[in-house]
């Protein structure tokens, strides 16, 4: 009996020789063939990711193609042509303004509106606004500033304006 054991234990050990090495090697070629497809998984999400930004800014150019066209048609149907617009020069640098004038500025930079419509259109390149104090009047080499318009509340902006007003001439 105690053969038979020893030879049973032997042919155990015979086939676990045996198979353990295929059983590793399966198991190698198991764990590479998941991280390839985790690698696979990862790039398609990438693809993916950049496929859905690529609509998003297609949708968005499209969108913008429509209303150019729309402004475009616009244009042809008031005969509108670039030789309509006049440019004006502004370069308006540290000036005072009262405050209660300031909303006139506004809006007009704010695209040319007008109660009787848009006539003008205001391109900006520098728009500076600074809220002036008596300190500020006092060591300003500027003599528009008057102190007593500080104290009666008449001054108390400086704005810088720099840009191209397009006045549209009708025809």
């Amino acid at each position: 009996m105690l053969f038979i054991t020893r030879y049973f234990y032997l042919l155990l050990a015979l086939a676990a020789l045996l198979v353990l090495p295929y059983a590793a090697q399966k198991l190698i070629h198991s764990l590479e063939a998941q991280r390839k497809a985790e690698t696979l998984l990862e790039e398609s999400q990438k693809l993916r990711s950049a496929k859905d930004l690529y609509q998003s800014k297609v949708t968005s150019i499209n969108r913008f193609r429509t209303r150019v066209d729309a402004f475009m048609k616009t244009a042809k149907q008031t005969h509108s042509r670039s030789e309509s617009w006049i440019p004006y020069q502004v370069n308006v640098v540290d000036q005072p303004m009262e405050l209660t004038n300031f909303q006139g500025v506004l809006e007009h930079a704010r695209h040319g509106y007008t109660p009787q419509g848009t006539s003008f259109y205001f391109s900006p390149e520098r728009f500076l606004l600074k809220y002036l104090t008596q300190k500020d009047i006092e060591n300003s080499s500027n003599k528009d500033y008057q102190l007593n318009d500080i104290v009666d509340g008449k001054t108390n902006l400086s704005v810088t304006l720099k840009g191209t007003f397009y006045v549209f001439q009708r025809q």
